[in-house]
């Protein structure tokens, strides 16, 4: 996660956090459909990270 950018880290922790993708587009400043993408290519760097280590 620490490899991770800024904006990312923080949706990504909020994700962890239970809020839903409307309280982090909310709070991030975008919209729904781009935190949706954003958590899908975040989860897309993570495995790749994770299968790479």
């Amino acid at each position: 996660i620490n490899s991770l950018g800024k904006i990312d880290k923080a949706i990504i922790l909020l994700l962890l956090d239970e809020c839903s993708y409307e309280e982090i587009a909310e709070i991030i400043g975008i919209s729904k459909t781009n935190v949706a993408t954003k958590i899908s290519r975040i989860k897309m760097k993570l495995k790749s990270y994770l299968s790479n280590n």
